[in-house]
């Protein structure tokens, strides 16, 4: 693990973190803040792991009809130049494949209502193919909750290890930043400046490179919906490369119980889908 930047003290840490988290985040343009954003995580350490191949990502879309896709393209990340605007971890151009770890986030994170109808795709990294993430908050997590977000237990012996032996202001500022990261994502965004902070630092991450190489294919962080779930920001290059869906559902929603609690009903389910992206499906 390479450790954080040493030429900045830590309260000089504790001003920016505060400048990002006030009305700066909205007031500065989006290249100052990912320029101060780029100065604190400078040498900030990062554990990666390939994605869980046992494990499916998860990703909705509400559609009040009856027509069910017809391939899951219309599941997916939007291309490119389609991408005009900035989001949670995404800026205008750069498409992003969004997804979370089990159905009850993507329901919180789509907030449907009674009678409306939603699809799911589940996917997979393809044979053979590895996608490699880190995660948000990783380290508060672990110090907060004894668990990794995402990794295994060798990772949660590193980052237990860490908090053990935290000796220096470098350490703790290790500690501090990756706190404020996890803060970041988890805030609730309500206009398009809300997205500055989070979108920068996600084009960071994304574009660390080592030898001419991106490092990363994408990372997990905190849900803003449902407490305790996760979603995943992966490079939509990669995700078209290196990984497929591996089925559907349809789902109408009965009933709302609140905390994230859906009565649901499965409508359909996939029972094929071709190498070409086209779904068979069957009625439940």
């Amino acid at each position: 693990m390479s450790k954080a930047k040493t030429d900045i003290s830590f309260q000089a840490v504790l001003a920016l973190t505060e400048q990002l988290t006030g009305g700066s985040r909205f007031r500065l343009p989006w290249t100052q803040i990912r320029g101060l954003l780029d100065d604190l995580t400078e040498g900030h350490f990062w554990l990666v792991y390939p994605i869980n191949k046992d494990l499916g990502i998860f990703r909705g879309r509400i559609e009040n009809s009856d027509h069910l896709f017809t391939n899951v393209c219309e599941l997916s990340n939007r291309k490119p130049e389609d991408v005009k605007d900035y989001g949670r971890c995404h800026k205008p151009g750069v498409s992003i494949f969004y997804a979370a770890n089990n159905l009850d986030t993507v329901l919180s994170e789509l907030r449907p209502e009674i009678g409306d109808r939603l699809q799911v795709s589940i996917a997979k990294p393809r044979k053979g193919q590895d996608v490699v993430l880190t995660a948000i908050g990783e380290i508060d997590h672990v110090r907060r909750y004894g668990q990794a977000l995402i990794g295994n237990e060798e990772s949660k012996s590193i980052y237990k290890n860490f908090l053990d032996n935290i000796s220096s202001e470098t350490d703790l500022k290790a500690l501090y930043l990756d706190a404020f990261m996890s803060d970041l994502f988890i805030s609730p965004a309500r206009r398009t400046q809300d997205y500055k902070a989070t979108s920068a630092l996600s084009d960071i991450i994304l574009s660390a490179e080592r030898d001419g190489k991106r490092i990363l294919d994408g990372f997990a962080y905190p849900s803003v919906a449902h407490r305790g779930g996760l979603n995943f920001a992966i490079r939509g290059e990669k995700f078209a490369q290196c990984m497929e869906v591996d089925h559907c559902m349809a789902f109408e929603i009965m009933d709302y119980f609140g905390y994230g609690i859906y009565g649901r009903r499965q409508y359909a389910k996939s029972t094929s889908i071709a190498s070409d992206g086209t779904i068979e499906w069957e009625s439940l």
